[in-house]
C-alpha cells in the first residue's frame, strides 16, 4: 500500500505555534489523501488565463493536473496579475514560466506542489560568500518561527525561514537592512552591520492585533468575551482642533453616536445621542462614567421640569444652563486613555435603568514605572470667519427690489415692520413726510447701504490650548498629574470661554494581592455668551439695507415690531451671560485578590460642584424698553410716563 504522503507535512505542522501565526492555503483532494493507488497526473495542460491573481492560476493549474499546492497565504500579496496562454504544453513547464518570472519556485513531493520564494542558487553564494547573510528567527520563548517573511528593505526579494526558523538570503550592495514580519508578530527592522553575517531576531506579540480590551467602567476584559453592542476609540484617534469640545472630538469617529451642537456657540453643552432617541420623556441623555465613577450633571433639569412651579423660561434659566457645559466639561481631554460606548440593553445589567439612553465610559492615563516623563502639548487654532459668501441671501439692492415689487404687486401685509427699509421710507413718502426728491435719494442710499452684519457680528474664532503632565515612579508607587488651560473665542463676537484644570493621579501596589489609587482632579471655567441676542440668527433674517451705523459713526437706531428703537450692537453689548463653574472630583479604588477567582474592589468617589450663573439686561436695550414702556431717555422723572412705569431706572439681572 502506498506510504501516506500527508504525514510528511504532519510533522512539519507540528511546530509549536505554527497554526497560531501562520495563514496556509492548503488545496487539498480527498483522492490524494485516501491512498487507493498513484495519481495520474497528465503531461500537457491548456490555459487560457488573461490579468488574473497568482491564486488563480494556482487554482486552475490544480483542477488540470490533480496535483495538490501547498504556499504561505502571504506570499503573494504583492504580486502582479499575470496572463498565461498554452495549448498543448508541458503543466510543469507552464507552471516554472509563470513562478520564476514572478520571482517564485517550487518542488514537487509526493504528488504535492510547494511553491517558495526564488532564492539564489548555492553556486552564486560561494562566489560571493561575503554577501550571504544567515540568520535565525524565534519567538520570545526562544522556539523557533516558520514561514517567517524575510524582505530587503526597498525591494520585493526576499525569502522564507524554514522549519527550524532558520533563512539564508543575498545582501547586494546599497542594501543595509532587513524587513522581518510574521502574522501576529510586530514587524521587526534589522540593521545589518559590517562584517557581521549571522543574526538571531526575537519577534514579539503585536498585542495590538491578538486581542482588544473592552472597558465597561467596573470591569477590564477581553472584547471576544463581550456579548453587547460596544466601540471603543484611542484618545490618539481624536482630534482636537482647539475649539471644539469631547463630545464634538467623538462626532463621526464611534457608531450610533450623534452629537449635535444646537446653537454654534463655544463653552455651551452638546446634546448626545446613542443610537437615537430611546424615550420621549424624560432624560434623553446618555450616563457618562469616568474612571469606574458615574459624572452628575451639574444642573441635571430643565425648564420644562421647573415650569409648573415658576416662571421660568428661556430668558433665565435655559441660557444659563446651556452655557454651563456637561458632565465631563470639567476633564482634560489630553488625560483620556480611551473611551468606549456601551449601546445595548446589556449595559443595564452594570448601570441600571438609567443606561437605557447608553453608556460613554472614561478611562483616564495613569502613571506608567519608569523614570519621570515630562510631555508639554500646545495647540493654536485660528478658523475661518462665517461670511455671506456661501449663504443665498440677497443684498441691500435686491432686498429694495422685491419691497417695490411687493408694495407694486399689493401685496403688503399688517403683520411685517413696514418701519424700516424700502417700506418704512416709502410709508414717509405716502404720509407726506418727505418730498419725492427725498424719497428717491432715501431709496437710492438704501441700495447701497448693502450692511455686513457677518463682519460685524462675528469674527475669525481663534483659541490656544496648554498641557503639561509627568508621569513615573516604581513597581511600588507610580504616579501621573497634569495642569491644563484653555482659552477660546468663538466666531460669534462676545463668546468667549477660558478654563482652567488640574489633576493627580497615584496608583500603589502595596502587596501582590493589595493594590490601592486615588485620584484628585479640579477645573475652573468661566464662559461669556448671549441671552436676548443671537447673532447668527440676527444676520441671516435682518434686511441688509438697515445701516448699523450713521454717516457719523454713531450707532443706527431703527423701529421695531415692538414699537421701540432698536441695534443689534447695542443689545448686545448692553447685556450678556456669564457663567463660572468649580469642581472638585476625587475617587479611591481599592482591590485585594483573594483568590484567582475570587477579588474585591471598593470604589468611593466624592464629587463637588459650584456653579454661578449670571444674566443681565441694562436699561438701554429694547428689552427693557418694552418692560419699562418707552425708549431710553425719552422721560424724566417728573413725568406721568416716567412715574408710571414699573421699571422707570435700571435694567434686569438674575
Amino acid at each position: 500500500m502506498k506510504k501516506n504522503p500527508f504525514l510528511k507535512w504532519k510533522r512539519l505542522l507540528k511546530c509549536k505555534g505554527f497554526f497560531h501565526v501562520v495563514s496556509l492555503t492548503l488545496i487539498l483532494t480527498l483522492g490524494s489523501l485516501a491512498g487507493y493507488g498513484a495519481k495520474v497526473v497528465p503531461d500537457t495542460v491548456s490555459l487560457n488565463l488573461k490579468e488574473v491573481k497568482l491564486e488563480r492560476f494556482v487554482e486552475v493549474m490544480k483542477q488540470k493536473t490533480g496535483l495538490n499546492f501547498l504556499y504561505n497565504s502571504l506570499l503573494f500579496k504583492d504580486a502582479k496579475t499575470v496572463t498565461v496562454e498554452a495549448k498543448g504544453e508541458n503543466w510543469e513547464a507552464v507552471l516554472k514560466r509563470v513562478l520564476e518570472k514572478e520571482g517564485f519556485t517550487y518542488d514537487l513531493k509526493d504528488d504535492i506542489v510547494v511553491i517558495k520564494r526564488k532564492v539564489e542558487s548555492n553556486t552564486r553564494q560561494v562566489s560571493d560568500p561575503s554577501n550571504v547573510v544567515k540568520g535565525k528567527i524565534v519567538d520570545s520563548n526562544k522556539e523557533p518561527l516558520p514561514g517567517v517573511t524575510i524582505l530587503l528593505k526597498g525591494t520585493s526579494v526576499g525569502t522564507v525561514t524554514d522549519s527550524k526558523g532558520d533563512f539564508s538570503i543575498r545582501v547586494p550592495q546599497g542594501v543595509d537592512s532587513l524587513i522581518v514580519s510574521f502574522v501576529g508578530m510586530q514587524t521587526r527592522y534589522l540593521k545589518l552591520e559590517k562584517d557581521k553575517f549571522e543574526y538571531t531576531v526575537v519577534m514579539k506579540e503585536d498585542m495590538t492585533q491578538l486581542g482588544e480590551v473592552v472597558i465597561t467602567g467596573y470591569q477590564e476584559f477581553d472584547r471576544s468575551r463581550m456579548a453587547g453592542s460596544v466601540s471603543s476609540i484611542k484618545a490618539e484617534d481624536l482630534h482636537f482642533n482647539g475649539t471644539n469640545t469631547l463630545e464634538q472630538a467623538l462626532q463621526g469617529r464611534l457608531p450610533g453616536v450623534v452629537i449635535t451642537n444646537t446653537s454654534g456657540l463655544v463653552g455651551v453643552r452638546q446634546k448626545t445621542r446613542v443610537r437615537g432617541t430611546s424615550t420621549l420623556l424624560g432624560s434623553q441623555e446618555p450616563i457618562w462614567v469616568v474612571d469606574g465613577i458615574i459624572q452628575e450633571d451639574p444642573l441635571p433639569f430643565d425648564t420644562k421640569t421647573l415650569s409648573s412651579v415658576g416662571d421660568i423660561n428661556s430668558d433665565n434659566f435655559d441660557y444659563i444652563r446651556n452655557f454651563v457645559g456637561s458632565s465631563i466639561s470639567w476633564l482634560n481631554p489630553n488625560d483620556i486613555e480611551s473611551i468606549t460606548v456601551l449601546k445595548d440593553a446589556s449595559s443595564t445589567a452594570i448601570y441600571g435603568v438609567r443606561a437605557a439612553n447608553g453608556v460613554i465610559v472614561i478611562k483616564t492615563k495613569r502613571g506608567k514605572t519608569g523614570r519621570a516623563s515630562i510631555t508639554y502639548s500646545a495647540s493654536l487654532n485660528v478658523a475661518e470667519q462665517v461670511t455671506y459668501d456661501k449663504l443665498e441671501l440677497m443684498n441691500s439692492k435686491e432686498r429694495v427690489d422685491v419691497s417695490r415689487e411687493i408694495f407694486q404687486r399689493g401685496l403688503t401685509a399688517t403683520w411685517t415692520n413696514n418701519n424700516i427699509g424700502y417700506a418704512g421710507v416709502l410709508n414717509q413718502y405716502l404720509n407726506k413726510e418727505i418730498t419725492a426728491e427725498q424719497f428717491e435719494r432715501q431709496v437710492a442710499k438704501l441700495e447701497t447701504t448693502n450692511t455686513d452684519w457677518f463682519d460685524i457680528l462675528f469674527r475669525n474664532p481663534f483659541s490656544h490650548n496648554h498641557s503639561i503632565s509627568v508621569s513615573g515612579g516604581s513597581e511600588d508607587v507610580r504616579y501621573y498629574t497634569s495642569l491644563s488651560y484653555s482659552s477660546t473665542k468663538g466666531t460669534a463676537v462676545g463668546n468667549d470661554n477660558e478654563s482652567y484644570g488640574a489633576n493627580v493621579g497615584v496608583d500603589m501596589t502595596v502587596t501582590d494581592k493589595f493594590r490601592a489609587s486615588f485620584t484628585l482632579a479640579g477645573s475652573h471655567g468661566t464662559t461669556k455668551g448671549f441671552t436676548i441676542v443671537s447673532p447668527y440668527e440676527y444676520a441671516t433674517k435682518t434686511n441688509r439695507a438697515i445701516a448699523a451705523y450713521e454717516d457719523n459713526g454713531d450707532l443706527a437706531y431703527y423701529q421695531k415690531e415692538s414699537g421701540f428703537l432698536f441695534n443689534v450692537i447695542n443689545e448686545r453689548d448692553e447685556s450678556g451671560t456669564s457663567n463660572k463653574t468649580l469642581s472638585l472630583n476625587t475617587n479611591l479604588n481599592l482591590n485585594y485578590d483573594f483568590t484567582e477567582s475570587l477579588k474585591f474592589q471598593m470604589l468611593r468617589s466624592v464629587n463637588i460642584a459650584s456653579v454661578i450663573g449670571e444674566s443681565w439686561a441694562t436699561e438701554r436695550t429694547e428689552y427693557i424698553a418694552k418692560i419699562r414702556r418707552y425708549d431710553y431717555g425719552a422721560y424724566k422723572a417728573i413725568d406721568s410716563e416716567y412715574k408710571n412705569s414699573p421699571l422707570p431706572v435700571g435694567g434686569e439681572y438674575s
